[in-house]
């Protein structure tokens, strides 16, 4: 999909499109430009996903398609000894698939059948027992990742982020954050679907 090139010629304006991640990275150093000279730093971003992005010298490592560093995809094993990735282990929505496991094998847990990040988050909060075993192995497994990707990279300085936002305000980004959603919440699903619609129709 040629998506710059509809955006330039629908707005009338030159359009750069960079992966939000990579922006992310720019974004931090320049929050913490006053505490570390560091040219080289890894951001390693835990969300629904994991992603992440690399400053080598000064400059982001983009590769060749623009892409952030995607360690959610590098291979590892979990405590059960199955081969995986890191993104289903490190991750929002794999913590709350590990409670969930734990509940259905009858561990005891605070956190109701149906319950948001939030709730997680109160729930450790509270000194509950699973929530804070889960939390604790995902945050060893985090742990490893950095271990090796230093042993790779010879970097001293890593960020863990979690929210995109600060890093794009940071940025100096002029969005009307007071607007900011998630695009396919019930609002914004079918404007959402209309839209990939019109680019499909006109061959995008």
């Amino acid at each position: 999909i040629q998506i710059r090139s509809w955006f330039e010629e629908k707005l009338g304006i030159h359009v750069i499109i960079k992966n939000d991640i990579n922006l992310a990275i720019l974004g931090e150093k320049q929050r913490l430009k006053e505490k570390s000279d560091s040219n080289n730093a890894v951001l390693i971003y835990v969300d629904s996903g994991m992603g992440g992005a690399i400053l080598n010298e000064g400059v982001v490592v983009e590769g060749d398609d623009g892409y952030a560093s995607e360690f959610g995809l590098i291979s590892t094993y979990d405590q059960f000894g199955n081969k995986l990735v890191y993104d289903l282990i490190c991750s929002i929505n794999s913590i709350k698939k590990q409670i969930t496991y734990k509940k259905m094998t009858g561990s005891s847990t605070i956190l109701p059948d149906k319950f948001r990040y939030k709730d997680v988050v109160e729930a450790f909060n509270n000194n509950d027992q699973i929530t804070h075993e889960v939390i604790k192995y995902t945050a060893c497994k985090i742990g490893e990742l950095i271990s090796n990707l230093t042993s790779i990279l010879n970097y001293k300085e890593f960020l863990i982020g979690g929210r995109i936002k600060l890093q794009l305000r940071t940025l100096g980004c002029s969005c009307d954050w007071d607007r900011c959603a998630f695009t396919m919440d019930e609002q914004r699903q079918t404007s959402i679907l209309k839209v990939f619609k019109d680019l499909y129709d006109e061959g995008l």
